[in-house]
């Protein structure tokens, strides 16, 4: 949008334009984000150094601190809120409630003092995965997966119910009950299936079920259930929450993201980058400053009046190439003497190892014989 100006401001839309304008800009302004960002690090600090041991200066400064930090945010939350310009905008963005109830937490939890409170805000690091991308598109595939995996757990919950209801008329309290591994209570029922799905000592849940069962068809009526349990849980159950993960963090896509270069990535590029440029403008001024110093002969390399570096530059060029980049022609020289370099080390390396005794000269008849032998097809 243009930028509104103050002249234009004749009537109450106009002015709440101008404030939104100038909110959003602010609220989509890097430095906003880095004063975010610099601000849930104060946080952390602050809420790290509030021990039980710590001394008191620590105390009181990380209090004062939750103090401030909070009533910042509810600033920031203020302006975000002009940004959006309406109630609704404002309360359809998840992220402004999740603030909102982060800033509740944080100032109920310093009133009452409340540790659970006043701790809860430290969530807001994850913001921080703003600066790793590929953490933060593992972290967004996780949370999208919640309720997929949500529905999973309501429907396991189903079926250890189903299968606890059915153990207590089956078994009722004839199982050991000094494990507590038996369907004696719904609870415990409850808790001995749980046991069998995550294979917690299920050996002995099923040792002690056929204890229990009077008779060869009820001990083996009594191990096909557990065991058929045990077998569904193992394997039916764990491939649904793996096949429900792979669904919902789309592999491929995470795996194009990592590959993608980071923050990181860029800035160590860019101090590379500014490191060869200065070492080749240094490198440029020297070699300027050894032409310089060349003794001038007495023919004149031109007839117009020109430095001497220039008349120099000229030389070399010659009469079709009238400018020179000194810099381009010392990037091609280093260019072609390591392009040398590595053709040598090549070479070096193709070389085939001479295989020969090492205890006589070259010349030596005894090394020449082992030699020619060691050629032979014989020894192939």
């Amino acid at each position: 949008p243009e930028p509104v100006t103050w002249d234009h401001l004749d009537h109450e839309d106009d002015l709440e334009k101008a404030v939104q304008h100038i909110a959003k800009s602010i609220c989509e302004s890097d430095s906003f984000k880095t004063f975010q960002s610099c601000l849930i690090l104060y946080h952390a600090v602050a809420m790290a150094i509030n021990q039980r041991d710590s001394p008191e200066a620590f105390k009181t400064f990380a209090t004062l601190s939750y103090w401030i930090v909070n009533s910042i945010f509810l600033l920031l939350l203020l302006l975000k809120y002009f940004s959006h310009g309406s109630f609704g905008d404002f309360w359809d963005n998840g992220g402004n409630k999740f603030e909102m109830l982060l800033i509740a937490c944080g100032l109920i939890g310093s009133i009452i003092s409340s540790p659970f409170f006043i701790r809860l805000p430290s969530v807001r690091l994850y913001y921080l995965m703003d600066y790793f991308p590929t953490l933060q598109y593992l972290l967004y595939s996780a949370l999208s997966s919640i309720r997929a995996v949500w529905n999973l757990t309501a429907f396991i919950f189903v079926l250890i119910l189903s299968f606890a209801v059915a153990g207590r008329y089956i078994f009722k309290e004839k199982m050991d009950p000094i494990t507590r591994s038996n369907f004696g209570s719904l609870p415990i029922a409850l808790l001995t299936t749980f046991q069998l799905v995550i294979g917690d000592s299920w050996s002995g849940v099923v040792y002690s079920g056929l204890d229990a069962m009077d008779g060869t068809f009820a001990q083996l009526g009594a191990a096909i259930y557990l065991i058929g349990w045990f077998t569904f849980a193992s394997l039916i159950i764990s491939n649904l929450f793996v096949a429900t993960i792979i669904e919902n963090f789309k592999i491929h896509d995470t795996v194009a993201k990592i590959a993608q270069p980071g923050r990181l990535y860029f800035a160590r590029k860019m101090i590379r980058d500014a490191y060869r440029n200065l070492w080749l403008l240094s490198r440029q001024s020297q070699m300027l400053k050894e032409m310089s110093q060349v003794p001038r002969r007495s023919s004149a390399l031109s007839d117009h009046p020109q430095s001497f570096s220039q008349e120099v530059l000229h030389h070399i060029s010659g009469s079709k190439h009238k400018r020179v980049v000194l810099t381009s022609k010392f990037v091609q020289v280093a260019q072609n003497s390591l392009i040398r370099f590595s053709y040598n080390i090549d070479e070096t390396k193709k070389k085939e190892e001479e295989r020969t005794l090492m205890f006589f000269n070259k010349d030596n008849s005894i090394r020449r014989f082992a030699t020619w032998l060691a050629r032979q097809a014989w020894f192939d």
